[in-house]
């Protein structure tokens, strides 16, 4: 049995049918909405007075769904595409797709590796674990036109993760002088004091 329901007292109106489904134990009524266009039809919803129940809240989940509501009829997502205006054309040439070919991702040659452990080599400490010179995984990337992931898992594997920087050396050098130019000045005041007294 086909029935029509108004959405919020709108004039459009979906067709759905009335189908007997159960519902734990229980017989009940649901509705079943039907493509125009296919006669695809939804899953079943069903009728009862809660809002969780009405036509709107159906129709709410349909979209979801992918469904659609022209005028007064349902359609599915397959349907649901647009209409294609006809000019007498084979395709629009505005609306060509072509597929985009993306080169295969590169891949690490023996060389290459050669290269990069060659310029580990010369800027790595690996007794500090720091970059010597202003260098970093970056400067070698960019310098031998790699990517950056390739001297990091190089430089992981041979000579362990990055445990200090230049800036962190540089800061331990001033407080190890700071720390030996209070020791100093301790040692003045106290032949000050001892002088004095």
């Amino acid at each position: 049995m086909t029935r029509t329901l108004s959405l919020r007292g709108m004039a459009d109106r979906l067709p759905f049918e009335i189908v007997p489904t159960t519902y734990g134990e229980q017989r009940r009524e649901a509705a079943r909405y039907l493509c125009s266009q296919c006669e695809e039809t939804t899953r079943d919803f069903l009728v009862t007075g809660r809002r969780s129940t009405t036509p709107d809240a159906h129709f709410k989940k349909l979209t979801q769904e992918g469904w659609t509501r022209r005028r007064n009829r349902a359609i599915c997502p397959k349907c649901s595409t647009p209409p294609r205006e006809d000019r007498g054309e084979e395709d629009d040439p505005m609306n060509i797709q072509v597929p985009i070919q993306l080169p295969p991702p590169p891949t690490m040659s023996s060389e290459l590796r050669l290269q990069i452990r060659s310029a580990l080599d010369k800027h790595f400490d690996d007794k500090a674990g720091m970059y010597l010179d202003g260098m970093s995984d970056k400067a070698i990337a960019e310098h031998l036109d790699i990517p950056r992931a390739w001297v990091e898992n190089i430089r992981e594997a041979a000579y362990g993760p990055i445990r200090t920087t230049p800036e962190i050396v540089a800061l331990q050098a001033d407080l190890a002088r700071v720390a030996d130019e209070v020791t100093e000045m301790q040692r003045r005041l106290a032949a000050m004091i001892e002088g004095g007294a």
